[in-house]
């Protein structure tokens, strides 16, 4: 069954158009005398920040795409992505095409990021700013991702903290392999580790070096956590960040996207991804009943599409760059930007959604336009829209938090949406 090719992809134009407007954006600030001038601050005392993070931000070095662990020889005249993952050969002119247009914008703005960078206090990014969110959003560089993402969740901290933490674990299981695990969670991890983001170059059969380290990350983790222990999805999560992170960053990454980020989501019960998934199909049923009921009379409810969505944070979903810029909202600004982007795809399909015939038809729709969001900036301009037309002008998220979802924020030390 084939999807109608005019409306394969709704994002397009909008795309085009913010490309060319971030363009000019990049360009007349870079003309202009200060970086600073284009998003002004008033002057505010903080305490000076941890040098570390000073120079985490200024640097990093490690992850699978800086190590040359990949044997070239299982990259056969396939297209790969910037992060490792083979474009589908039925989108690779669309992805050529892509590439080719945002080039320029792409440049321009890593290089707006570099000098941009040296001028921010590593704690406006534990507290993001209005100037910090408006660049983060526009999409943080690979240069820049790991580190910004260890200083905003405050991962390094806790790493700077726990110094001996990841090396401890990991002797440990090397000694003993089962260290107080169920033997389940041994069994579990090995057959997930090579359907975590099998269509990535560094996760084939024959890199051994990468799904050592994957391996450790999430036994490490079982262990140290071992009330959550190891829940399918987690595999996924890992196997993004060893992309662009060290392995011991990666392990302290995982655990605040776990128990902060992601609270409830993983371990027995999943009852923190219930009742997001019960957010989601009430804020749908506010805004668009009449999509809720077409699905549910096609045969295709809401949580049997979002549920991986939100497990994996639309790795597998989308392509690398469009994912990526939606991690790069959720760990700034926390699980609501993930709800957002949930909620903004559903509301820019529709149209679209609305039409198709079957369940068949509209899986066949969404694999389809997510699966060539190689730019997610009109996507990311959605979730944050709260103009008085905009998704999120009339009741923001906070309206649909229940009881029970606050007990889960207080019992996982979160400050709250």
């Amino acid at each position: 069954m084939e999807t109608d090719p005019t409306l394969a992809d709704p994002f397009e134009d909008a795309i085009e158009a913010i490309a060319e407007s971030q363009i000019a954006e990049i360009v007349k600030s870079r003309s202009s005398d200060s970086l600073q001038q284009t998003h002004p601050e008033p002057a505010v005392e903080h305490p000076a920040a941890p040098e570390v993070a000073v120079e985490l931000l200024r640097s990093y070095a490690g992850g699978f795409l800086t190590s040359g662990v990949v044997n070239p020889d299982t990259v056969k005249g396939e297209i790969i992505d910037d992060f490792g993952f083979v474009v589908p050969p039925q989108h690779e002119a669309a992805y050529t095409n892509h590439r080719q247009k945002t080039a320029a914008m792409h440049e321009l703005w890593r290089e707006r990021w570099i000098a941009w960078v040296e001028t921010v206090p590593a704690h406006k990014f534990l507290n993001p700013t209005d100037a910090v969110l408006a660049m983060t959003r526009g999409g943080i560089p690979t240069q820049f991702r790991p580190s910004v993402w260890l200083v905003s969740t405050g991962a390094n901290m806790i790493k700077e903290a726990n110094p001996n933490l990841y090396a401890e674990l990991v002797e440990a299981i090397d000694r003993d392999s089962q260290q107080g695990l169920m033997p389940q969670v041994y069994d579990q991890v090995a057959k997930d580790l090579y359907r975590s983001i099998p269509n990535n170059i560094y996760f084939r059969s024959a890199n051994a070096h990468c799904f050592g380290a994957l391996k450790r990350v999430l036994l490490a983790y079982a262990l140290h956590n071992m009330s959550v222990g190891y829940c399918q999805g987690m595999n996924v999560l890992c196997s993004m960040l060893l992309l662009i992170m060290t392995e011991e960053d990666a392990f302290f990454m995982l655990k605040i996207i776990v128990e902060r980020i992601l609270p409830s989501y993983f371990g027995q019960g999943l009852s923190g991804l219930t009742t997001d998934m019960s957010i989601i199909e009430a804020m749908m049923e506010d805004r668009s009943s009449e999509l809720i009921e077409h699905l549910n009379t096609i045969g295709m409810p809401m949580h049997v599409v979002t549920t991986r969505w939100l497990l994996c944070i639309f790795v597998n979903a989308m392509p690398s760059e469009g994912a990526l810029r939606i991690w790069d909202c959720v760990l700034l600004e926390g699980r609501k930007a993930l709800i957002k982007a949930v909620m903004a795809l559903f509301e820019v399909l529709k149209p679209q959604l609305l039409s198709c015939p079957d369940c068949d038809t509209a899986f066949e729709l969404l694999q389809s336009v997510a699966g060539r969001m190689w730019d997610a900036s009109a996507l990311v301009h959605l979730m944050n829209d709260t103009t008085p037309s905009g998704l999120f002008s009339k009741k923001p998220i906070g309206v649909y938090v229940t009881a029970e979802r606050c007990l889960l924020e207080r019992g996982a030390e979160l400050t709250g949406w």
